[in-house]
Formats: C-alpha cells, structure tokens, sequence
C-alpha cells in the first residue's frame, strides 16, 4: 500500500510512514509531534511538567527520517540543553563543606597563612575547585588573586595559574567543565557497562533507586542521556543501541597500533573529517586521548589491520588534516569517553539545513 498524501501548496508528495516514524520521537530532552493537516513536525520539551503547546520550533516537514531529525535537534537545541546541565558544576553532591565554601575560605585567611588552606586541601585541586577560583580571579581582587596565585604554585598547578595570570580565566573554566564531563561519564557509565558486560541481555539497565545509582545525581544520567550513552526506561536507564556497538566493536583485536597527534591549534576540524572517513570506510578502532597537562594537541590511538605504509589516511603529509605519527605510545594521558560519538559530533561542519 502507497501511504503517501499530496501537499498542493509545498507541491510535495508527504511519505506518512516516515512521518509518523518521526512522530513523539524522544530524543536527548526534546520530543517530536506531526500534524498531518498542517505538514508540520512540532518540537518541544520532552517533560511532562511543560505544555505541549509552549513549542521550541515548527518546521514543514518534507520526509525527513529518524536519523535526521536527530542531527537536527543536536544542532539546534543542543546549547539549550547544556544550559539546563549548568547545575553539574556547582558541585558533586558528596564534595566536602570546605571546598564548597573555598572562595570565601581563601578571603578569610591572610596571605602568610595560606599554607594551612594548603593542607586542609590536601595538595589537591577538583575541576570545581578551579571553576569557583577562576570566577573568583576573573573579578580583579588583587589581595585574592595573589593567594590564589600562591595557592596554585604551592600545589604544582603552574599552568593553571599561567592561565589566570594571563587573563584566560574563561579558558581555565572550560577545561574544567570539560574535565568534570569526562569524570561523570567515567565515574557513572561505567556502571551501566559493568551491569551490560555481566548480563548482555539486559542492556546495561539500572533502576532509579537502585544500589548502584545511590550515590549518582540526576544530572549525571542526564548528562550521560543527552550525550546519547544511555536512555530512560522502565523507570531506569540502559545503553542506548548505538553505544552497545561501539562497545562490541571495540572488543575486535587489530593486528597494528598507530598512535597519531592532533594539533589543535591548525588542523583539528580536517584531521577529524579524515579520521571519520577512515573508521567509516574501513574495520578498525579509535580511541581519543589527551595530555594531561597540555592543550595544545589531541591524541589518537588507532588500531587497524593496516600497517604504516600501507596506512589510507593522511599521516605525517605535513598538509591541511595530516595526523602525525608518533614512535610510541607517549606518557601522562588520559582517556577520553564514548569516542566515536566524540568523532561523530566534531567533524560534522554543519548541521541538518531545513
């Protein structure tokens, strides 16, 4: 059977099973409506404490599929969402009293007694810890930023404390939160993977209230949602599909290892558009790491059944997106997470046009 309707005035054959195939979509906190009579696909918050009709944005539908949509409401909402998230940096819930308080801790202690804030940190500093600093900093209290300078030279973070010397305050905040991201996604995926790789059958599911999401906040499972590793179900949360593949995927062994660096300041955008091309066009693995005191370059450790010279990307060219290749594997890195949606998301140059 044909399902297919006529709109005279887009003078547009409507396919309605694809239509309808995007209709109520649930995805990454937005959820879809189509209207037949009007030919319009309706965007709006997916929370039942919003009303339908306080709509995001409206647009004519021309048969658009599922996949689509997605890239389209990851283009265009995905700030907002963000924006939503920005209670994730306040602070873990289980953060001690002292570092929550550490801004007015540091006003309140004399220059010459700083050392005590020193040890009462325990040489130590969070990603939270550098975001209330930073903001803090960015004010321009001399007689605070001159403690916080010896603070952060005390504890050996002396390119931290560059940073805000040289007024990228803004720059330290983001490292952070990207920082505090990368931690979340550690700390709470893990135990959705450890859940899946125990019992493949259950997807990873874990209930709201379970043991194991006791001590996790809700921000962190949303977070973890709308970055497209786990969906809500069942009053609980599993692996999405996508994510399970590329667990299993990563489970193959490859017979070579290439590790690969990214300069961030030149070629990043086409390096990525390269390296998408390659995992897309051939069986290997791709894991993204960085330097855990620099944020100049981006890591790449592929694995492949293609050895150095018979590599089809772009290596040690010298061009416009050429990798280059390193002799081994280099020290003090660490790992980012769910590393080809990270590929997916970054060499996309433009979202779905509409």
């Amino acid at each position: 059977m044909n399902n297919k309707k006529y709109d005279p005035e887009e003078k547009f054959d409507i396919d309605l099973d694809k239509a309808y195939s995007v209709s109520y979509l649930h995805y990454h906190g937005v959820k879809t409506r189509y209207l037949e009579d009007t030919n319009t696909l309706i965007f709006s918050r997916d929370d039942d404490g919003y009303n339908d009709y306080e709509d995001l944005d409206t647009i004519i539908y021309r048969n658009y599929n599922v996949n689509e949509i997605k890239d389209y409401i990851d283009f265009n909402f995905k700030k907002m969402l963000y924006d939503e998230l920005e209670l994730i940096y306040s602070g873990y819930p289980t953060e001690e009293q002292y570092r929550i308080n550490l801004v007015n801790n540091i006003k309140n202690t004399k220059f010459e007694n700083m050392k005590s804030v020193c040890s009462k940190l325990e040489y130590a500093l969070s990603p939270y810890d550098l975001i209330r600093l930073a903001n803090e900093y960015k004010k321009g209290n001399k007689n605070f930023n001159d403690k916080v300078e010896y603070l952060l030279t005390d504890l050996n973070f002396h390119s931290e404390c560059s940073m805000l010397s040289l007024n990228e305050s803004d720059e330290l905040i983001e490292e952070s939160k990207f920082n505090i991201r990368k931690n979340l996604e550690h700390y709470v995926l893990d135990k959705f993977i450890t859940e899946y790789k125990f019992n493949k059958d259950s997807r990873g599911y874990l209930k709201v209230d379970s043991k194991e999401l006791e001590d996790v906040s809700e921000y962190d499972c949303k977070y973890l949602q709308y970055e497209g590793y786990i969906e809500y179900c069942n009053n609980g949360y599993c692996l999405t599909d996508n994510y399970i593949n590329e667990l299993n995927k990563g489970e193959k062994k490859y017979k070579y290892v290439h590790w690969l660096k990214i300069d961030l300041n030149k070629k990043e955008p086409q390096c990525l558009k390269n390296l998408k091309e390659y995992y897309d066009t051939h069986e290997c693995n791709i894991k993204f790491f960085y330097y855990n005191n620099s944020f100049t370059s981006k890591l790449v450790k592929l694995e492949c059944d293609q050895k150095y010279e018979d590599l089809e990307l772009d290596v040690n060219s010298m061009s416009n997106g050429s990798l280059i290749k390193l002799k081994s594997k280099p020290k003090n890195i660490t790992a980012y997470r769910n590393d080809i949606d990270f590929l997916n998301k970054y060499s996309k140059e433009e979202g779905l046009v509409i």
